[in-house]
């Protein structure tokens, strides 16, 4: 998702200028193809970004750049998908659905998972709703007709401005939400479940680098921070399944 890809991306722009992609697989995009991966990483409270950016050139990393990002989250009233903690957003032009890797359970926190599968297009992210919920979608229709028979409409949106920057392996962005929030996250992308030991491990050892600081109590990621401020319903929805804390926690 714009800056962030290292092995799979939003769009076939985004990962030219990355320059990470073999031909083969930038061939395979171009003509629509969309794959999976998984999402590994770790969220921190935000140093300012000056700060972040000295350290970072110290240990020897680089700046990416900034961009600016645009999420929209969809769901039905009755939270179908986040209570399983599934989750579907739009963010740009691009569809993304975020589902939990059944093999890598982890700690379920409103979509902020250290660990999710990412599918990535909307024929894609429509074959893995009818999978997953096969009464509710279907994947015979585009993703927008899908999504208003099973009468899934937006319940969160907002905007990023987000500074990227590389450090080993990994990929740190400073991230600034148009409604107040700010947070660290530190990630990589993995296409096998057997490579999240790595991956945790690299994301550890950058923390440690940059002596990050771990988010406490309901504080977190940028999700989770906008369904506790605007979004009473849904919380209170996610906090009976399990998914969320209450705010009392």
């Amino acid at each position: 998702r714009n800056l962030r890809r290292t092995m799979v991306g939003s769009s076939l722009s985004t990962w030219l200028r990355r320059g990470v992609l073999s031909t083969t697989l930038l061939f395979r995009c171009a003509w629509g193809l969309s794959l999976a991966q998984i999402e590994v990483e770790r969220k921190f409270v935000a140093p300012s970004a000056l700060e972040l950016q000295s350290k970072v050139a110290t240990l020897g990393g680089k700046l990416l750049g900034e961009s600016t990002i645009v999420d929209r989250y969809y769901d039905t009233k009755a939270c179908d998908l986040s209570r399983r903690d599934i989750w579907l957003r739009k963010r740009g032009g691009t569809w993304e659905l975020k589902v939990p890797p059944k093999e890598a359970p982890a700690a379920r926190s409103g979509g902020e998972r250290t660990n999710f599968e990412e599918v990535i297009g909307g024929p894609a992210a429509c074959a893995r709703l009818a999978a997953e919920l096969p009464v509710l979608f279907k994947s015979d229709y585009d993703i927008e007709t899908v999504l208003l028979r099973a009468e899934c409409a937006v319940f969160a949106e907002f905007e990023t401005t987000r500074t990227t920057f590389q450090l080993g392996e990994c990929l740190v962005d400073l991230d600034v939400a148009s409604f107040g929030h700010s947070v660290m996250e530190i990630e990589q992308i993995v296409t096998t479940v057997d490579e999240i030991p790595a991956a945790h491990d690299a994301i550890e050892a950058v923390a440690r680098d940059l002596d990050a600081v771990p988010f406490q109590g309901n504080s977190g990621g940028k999700l989770e921070v906008y369904i506790r401020k605007f979004c009473p319903q849904v919380l209170a929805i996610l906090t009976e399944y399990g998914i969320l804390s209450s705010s009392e926690e």
